[in-house]
């Protein structure tokens, strides 16, 4: 599915503003050379089936080879909205 251009410049203006978390995380994971890939602010599908909706959602830090999601800042995922919208990332 392509990725809408607002959902891109979202994801790039996060990656380039980073949260003072993010970035700690982001050197640990540079500094370290982790065997595992991670990407930033990386847009993805998600098909909810409770509510039968496509969107998209852009987890901090994704790593597709072991299908792991970071999330860092947590104040935001305590709206009900984006919490409902994180249970089912893990779902992805």
């Amino acid at each position: 599915m392509k990725i809408p251009n607002i959902i891109k410049e979202t994801s790039k203006k996060l990656r380039n503003n980073m949260t003072e978390s993010e970035i700690i995380l982001w050197s640990f994971i540079k500094w370290w050379k982790l065997w595992i890939n991670f990407l930033r602010q990386k847009p993805m599908y998600v098909y909810t089936e409770y509510n039968w909706q496509d969107r998209f959602i852009i987890p901090d830090f994704y790593c597709h080879e072991m299908k792991i999601i970071l999330e860092i800042e947590w104040s935001v995922h305590n709206l009900k909205e984006i919490y409902l919208l994180d249970k089912y990332k893990k779902n992805y």
